[in-house]
């Protein structure tokens, strides 16, 4: 089981059953490309990354799961996001700390360690 982001939009799954790819804001499947159980013919492992073909041409994201990876940390138009010593970091340059994405987003957000 693997995970990446197409783009700030779209999420790519990837199991021993093929490929999804997922419109994040409706949680609808787009794209579900079956295999044959085990072949993976749609990843690569150095480094995990997910490749496949549409109408809108060869797609290749980066993954993680439980093999390891790292999923994208940035967008097109320059927003990161990543670990600090205080919390997460976003955007060019800035820091937001776990507590402002708190008030931000109220109570219910965890740490993730």
């Amino acid at each position: 089981m693997a995970v990446g982001f197409v783009d700030e939009q779209r999420v790519v799954v990837g199991s021993h059953s093929g490929l999804d790819i997922i419109d994040a804001p409706s949680g609808t499947m787009v794209v579900r490309i079956s295999e044959v159980a085990g072949s993976c013919e749609w990843c690569s492992e150095t480094p995990p990354s997910a490749t496949w073909l549409d109408l809108e041409g060869v797609h290749t994201v980066p993954l993680a799961g439980l093999w390891g990876g790292s999923p994208l940390d940035s967008t097109a138009d320059g927003w990161r996001c990543g670990r600090s010593a205080t919390g997460v970091g976003l955007a060019p340059g800035d820091e937001v700390t776990r507590e402002q994405l708190k008030l931000l987003f109220g109570a219910g957000l965890h740490a993730v360690s």
